[in-house]
């Protein structure tokens, strides 16, 4: 192999090598289980960095309803309350960054209509109005909603009872992100989304309930959540390092 193709070999793979081990922000990959320090159950404000805002008593480990494995963070009540749980995002990502969040959602099969949210943002104020991405299950209309910037859109009706794997790709450069969801009923793509809010950093993740009445109330399910630091980032690096390798192969 020519010394030229080999250093720059060995510079991709160091950079991956760097990259890699950082790829997922350890302390927030979760999927509730006991294995994770979470008690069925139980409040989990205080456990994996999670902190409970709202209602610490209807934020808890949960094996009612787990995607996989034994346990979900349950958040919710059959009492007229706003329950919500964050964590978060360390270290933050920059304007000068991109991430991945994912999870898997769903709304309880046995409770009425409520507001579940998912929503990213940043600033000491844990709240939508400083979400730059929110995504919800509608109490009203039994929809599947996003923010597109100040617009409200309609995914489709979603299954109570039934997961969504709910991916956004997000781009702090443009303030923009792709959203996929994919669940029961529900294959749903859209490019370029504007931040409800623009940011310079996003730093925390927030699930919250909101129950208006008695009537309107249950729990909403989250599993098996990640966030992962520029992932497009270290799949170049990983292909760059996958070409050169088949280079020196076919070089012998």
């Amino acid at each position: 192999m020519p010394e030229k193709s080999l250093a720059k070999m060995v510079a991709i793979v160091g950079l991956v090598s760097m990259v890699l081990p950082c790829a997922a922000y350890a302390d927030y990959l979760t999927g509730f289980e006991s294995s994770d320090g979470f008690v069925a159950g139980q409040t989990v404000d205080g456990v994996g960095g999670w902190t409970v805002k709202e209602q610490s008593t209807y934020c808890i480990a949960s094996d009612s309803l787990p995607y996989s494995g034994l346990q979900s963070l349950q958040v919710g009540t059959t009492e007229k309350k706003v329950c919500s749980v964050w964590h978060e995002i360390t270290p933050a990502t920059s304007a000068t960054g991109s991430m991945r969040f994912e999870a898997r959602v769903a709304v309880g099969a046995d409770a009425a209509p409520l507001e579940g949210l998912l929503y990213l943002g940043s600033g000491a104020n844990i709240s939508t109005q400083n979400a730059a991405v929110q995504v919800w299950f509608d109490r009203n209309g039994g929809n599947l909603l996003y923010k597109d910037g100040s617009t409200t859109k309609t995914i489709g009706a979603y299954t109570a009872g039934e997961y969504y794997h709910v991916v956004a790709d997000i781009d702090l450069v443009t303030d923009k992100y792709n959203l996929t969801i994919v669940g029961q009923g529900i294959n749903f793509s859209s490019q370029g989304v504007a931040f409800r809010k623009s940011t310079d950093v996003i730093d925390w993740v927030c699930v919250n309930s909101y129950t208006s009445s008695t009537v309107n109330n249950g729990y909403l399910f989250v599993d098996d959540l990640s966030v992962v630091p520029e992932p497009g980032t270290i799949a170049v690096l990983a292909a760059g390092a996958a070409v050169l390798g088949r280079r020196r192969v076919g070089a012998r």
